[in-house]
């Protein structure tokens, strides 16, 4: 059977705007964005990505910066 999960990168980021960042390994990134969720109830906005294959350095891209996050959740602040 092959296994087809992936690794992500993810960020929380809380009202205070401390962020918590992890690299999970899952097969969606949308499995990621519900672990996260779940770790960080209170986060405010979760960003994932996948994780950079091993290959040319961020710097050699033209932009020399890294891939944006996926934004897939917003939360609100609450009452």
């Amino acid at each position: 059977m092959e296994d087809t999960r992936s690794w992500y990168e993810a960020e929380a980021l809380m009202v205070d705007l401390a962020a918590h960042r992890h690299t999970m390994r899952g097969s969606r990134a949308e499995e990621i964005e519900t672990r996260v969720h779940l770790l960080y109830p209170k986060a405010l906005t979760i960003l994932v990505r996948p994780e950079e294959a091993e290959g040319p350095s961020p710097c050699d891209s033209p932009s020399g910066s890294y891939p944006d996050y996926l934004l897939l959740a917003l939360f609100p602040p609450g009452p």
